[in-house]
């Protein structure tokens, strides 16, 4: 943080008399990171959906010259659909999952960047724009890791059925 002088400020409502906030005020050489911190908020969720996007497509390669090989190395065509029938259930149970978990991890990004621009544009309804992002924030950081377990197929084993004839 930048070197300024604090001050704490009555939270106005739907806050309980005595809540407090603190802000600052002049900041040496007059530096304001409201813009960067703007600019970081909407360019971070960006930046991840360009990767996982950018992921996928490597996955799919990779997956197709795998199943070119795989082709190409057995003789067996019907083995060859299992195979194929297989891992395109378990590539789009992984998109689902990776779509998912990016949505999520974006939440926290966006809610956060839409408190800035309140703040901005309608600077008194921010103490309402604070309850909001705090809930926003706390959904995104526990939803993250459960949806990635929850929908990806890593994680879920194939049962098999076990018969015996005695």
């Amino acid at each position: 943080m930048i070197v300024a002088p604090g001050a704490c400020r009555r939270l106005k409502p739907p806050y309980p008399y005595g809540a407090i906030s603190i802000s600052f005020g002049e900041t040496l050489f007059n530096i304001r990171t409201d813009n960067f911190m703007l600019g970081l908020t909407f360019l971070a969720p960006l930046a991840i959906l360009f990767l996982n996007i950018l992921l996928v497509f490597k996955v799919r390669r990779i997956l197709f010259e795998r199943k070119w090989v795989s082709k190409r190395k057995t003789d067996n065509i019907i083995s060859s659909l299992i195979f194929r029938m297989n891992s395109s259930k378990k590539q789009r149970k992984s998109h689902i999952s990776l779509t998912l978990t990016t949505l999520a991890i974006m939440i926290q990004h966006l809610a956060s960047g839409a408190k800035t621009v309140i703040g901005i544009v309608r600077p008194e309804l921010v103490p309402y724009a604070l309850i909001i992002r705090h809930r926003l924030i706390d959904l995104g950081m526990i939803s993250v890791p459960w949806i990635f377990y929850i929908s990806h197929p890593m994680f879920h084993e194939k049962t098999a059925r076990v018969s015996s004839f005695t």
